[in-house]
């Protein structure tokens, strides 16, 4: 194998499709952008991957799992309520109008797919927010997303 590797077929391990990858020796396969129809959610330290119609994807592009696609939501209804002057009711009404309808379908989608995965499925870590684990906790209960357990919870994510 030369240095700049060799080409071949393989699996997008987010999509799933056939694709073209580069074999590295030494290194894991690399998958070269393609049109993969999967989408990992951007918010810092999140590793949930699921297919676009699955996921938030906000007007300036960037990508987030349902959860994380509402609480990014909320912040920006916040801020535009809170900034300097007058509350910008304009585009409070366009988010609460054109952006939250969607993103509430996403997160109920998500919590029906967690309820037929069964209580015993993996679900996609997703780490604790700014309110901490047991708001976070409260909010996703059954939402097919979790936290990461402390020590002292461990008893609560095995039911």
């Amino acid at each position: 194998m030369s240095a700049a590797g060799t080409a071949s077929n393989g699996r997008c391990p987010d999509c799933g499709e056939w694709v073209l990858i580069i074999v590295r020796e030494g290194q894991p396969a690399e998958v070269p952008p393609h049109g993969c129809r999967a989408r990992t959610c951007e918010y810092p330290d999140c590793r949930v991957t699921r297919f676009r119609d699955e996921m938030v994807q906000t007007p300036s592009g960037t990508w987030y799992c349902p959860k994380h696609g509402l609480f990014c939501a909320v912040t920006d209804l916040i801020a535009l309520y809170q900034r300097e002057g007058e509350a910008d009711w304009t585009a409070i009404s366009e988010i609460i109008e054109e952006r939250l309808p969607g993103i509430v379908k996403k997160v109920e989608a998500f919590r029906a797919l967690r309820r037929r995965a069964g209580a015993e499925a993996e679900v996609p870590f997703c780490p604790p927010g700014p309110f901490g684990s047991d708001v976070l906790h409260h909010h996703t209960a059954g939402s097919g997303l979790r936290s990461r357990p402390q020590p002292e919870e461990n008893q609560r994510w095995r039911t």
